[in-house]
């Protein structure tokens, strides 16, 4: 791995071919949950990639240019 602090960048030094046989190889491990709470959690938050936010809230990102403002702030 080589990592640049200047340039922002972590690259891996791994070959193509090396990657793709891991992908392959690769099995998800079968989760069980230990408490209800990490349940809830699992079934509920996206992708850290995608900001790991509760997928229902996403509906309501845009809520007062979609459907007005549901309350009056004065």
């Amino acid at each position: 791995m080589r990592v640049d602090l200047n340039k922002r960048r972590v690259d891996m030094l791994v070959p193509d071919e090396e990657l793709a046989r891991r992908r392959a190889a690769y099995r998800a491990p079968d989760l069980k949950h230990q408490t209800p709470w990490q349940e809830i959690y699992r079934g509920m938050v996206g992708q850290l990639s995608t900001g790991a936010c509760r997928e229902p809230a996403t509906l309501y990102l845009d809520v007062v240019e979609q459907r007005g403002n549901p309350w009056h702030s004065h």
